[in-house]
């Protein structure tokens, strides 16, 4: 009985809540990856590069801001505080700005990545796919002068479409569709500056003896089946697994 009233008075005089009542649990920052940045609209990635300034208790001189930051249990403003950012937080704070400015250019705004992120499914990309015309409609191609082409990409483009896979690194890897030779369709993967050329889809080779090329590209992993053929009969089957890494394509 004794313990019972010492407890009652040590709780009336530290304020002791009933065990069962939590307590608000405030949210730590969280340094989002590259490829999450990439799914995320213009005006969230506003919002994201903000929350570097607000977590310091920055006071915008942007309305709104002000009114979704005071939302938060976190936010604390100082209209006196000296900002100073960590070469962390500097770097993530480049990062989205970068990201910002491929939203606002509409000449790349339209690669595949970003396609699939923001406006319409296309991976896994696959030869039905190519074949069945089967990626989204608005999905626009690389205009190119066939001039401004080096010779090996310009030789087996024809009249055919060129897509990049990645907003911000257009050059490392870009994505081909075109009916050329023969008419038939068929796509290739242009690695680097020209560092490869990677058959995906398509019959290559004459009828006598042929190679006939399918893949499923599902974003960084992929995969190409080749068959041998002598005429009508297929003779072997090989597949071919590859990771696309930001150093080129890696085989598995």
């Amino acid at each position: 009985m004794k313990r019972i009233i010492l407890f009652t008075l040590l709780c009336s005089i530290l304020s002791c809540k009933g065990q069962t009542e939590s307590k608000e649990v405030v949210s730590s920052f969280e340094y989002l990856t590259e490829e999450v940045l990439k799914t995320k609209s213009k005006k969230e990635l506003g919002l994201l590069r903000n929350e570097v300034y607000a977590r310091k208790g920055y006071v915008f001189k942007n309305d709104d801001l002000n009114t979704y930051f005071e939302t938060k249990s976190w936010y604390k403003p100082n209209p006196n505080i000296s900002l100073s950012f960590t070469e962390k937080e500097s770097s993530y704070i480049s990062k989205i700005k970068t990201l910002e400015e491929v939203e606002n250019d509409s000449s790349i705004v339209n690669c595949i990545n970003y396609y699939d992120h923001n406006k319409s499914k296309i991976y896994p990309l696959s030869g039905s796919k190519i074949e069945n015309e089967e990626l989204p409609n608005g999905l626009i191609d690389i205009e190119l002068s066939h001039d401004s082409l080096k010779p090996e990409i310009k030789e087996i483009l024809f009249d055919g479409s060129i897509f990049n896979l990645d907003c911000l690194n257009p050059n490392k890897y870009r994505f081909i569709i075109t009916a050329y030779p023969n008419q038939n369709l068929h796509s290739y993967l242009v690695i680097g500056d020209l560092i490869e050329i990677k058959k995906l889809y398509g019959s290559f080779g004459p009828y006598d003896s042929h190679k006939e090329y399918d893949f499923v590209l599902d974003h960084e992993d992929l995969e190409i089946t080749i068959e041998d053929w002598e005429r009508d009969k297929k003779v072997s089957t090989m597949v071919e697994k590859y990771k696309l890494t930001d150093t080129g394509l890696v085989k598995l």
